[in-house]
């Protein structure tokens, strides 16, 4: 047995529709936004709270929240409405204006599409114990990774990209660290070439198994024939 590493290292980065990224791009108008991705239960409410922190230094500020489960979209639309968010929601057609705070992607496969309109990507998963998603597809797209407490599921990848991410507790160091990363954009590219650095020094994983099965393919061939 060998132990070859992370696939996930090599793989591409998600694909999207290059005519619905400029559609948002000029609906988006040149505001600061940061995406929350692939969220659960109880995450929303806490990326709401942040959102009000942050506006109160950056009152333009646009949040793209996405859902890890889109049928929850009319619920967690409901509950921000509730909490006073002007919400736009993907699955209805709603588009965004400039009095929008949430902009709630309640779709499927649309990750690729988000991380290139954005700068600055919160892994969901990570507030409560479910233990985290792939940060490498936000990376690879050039966004500045901020992630919460739980990421058992992503020990691995985060304990490698960890230098290039912020790691937050609360609303309030989530809110500080998207702030931060939206307004020094020095450390955002700091951030965002060390994310690349770490994956490229990675992406020999995908040789390393090739190589790997290469050589035992070979001895079956050797094998097989000294039996015939």
């Amino acid at each position: 047995m060998r132990v070859c590493g992370n696939l996930k290292f090599a793989a591409a980065p998600l694909p999207c529709n290059l005519d619905e990224l400029g559609q948002l791009q000029s609906m988006v108008q040149g505001r600061p936004l940061w995406v929350a991705a692939s969220t659960h239960a109880g995450e929303e409410t806490l990326v709401a709270q942040a959102h009000q922190k942050v506006k109160e230094a950056l009152p333009n500020v646009l949040t793209v929240l996405i859902p890890r489960h889109p049928h929850r979209g009319m619920d967690i639309a409901k509950d921000l409405i509730a909490s006073g968010l002007q919400v736009a929601r993907r699955a209805c057609g709603e588009k965004i204006d400039p009095s929008t705070d949430i902009y709630l992607v309640d779709t499927i496969g649309e990750l690729g599409l988000f991380y290139r309109l954005s700068d600055v990507a919160f892994l969901g998963g990570t507030f409560v114990p479910i233990g985290g998603h792939n940060p490498i597809e936000a990376a690879l797209l050039d966004c500045a990774l901020i992630w919460g407490p739980y990421t058992h599921q992503q020990t691995e990848i985060c304990d490698i990209l960890d230098s290039s991410a912020s790691s937050v507790r609360t609303p309030e160091d989530l809110a500080a660290a998207v702030e931060h990363l939206l307004v020094d954009h020095t450390i955002r590219k700091e951030r965002i070439e060390k994310a690349h650095d770490l994956i490229a020094a990675q992406a020999h994983i995908l040789d390393y198994v090739v190589e790997a099965l290469s050589e035992e393919l070979q001895m079956k061939a050797v094998q097989r024939r000294r039996q015939l």
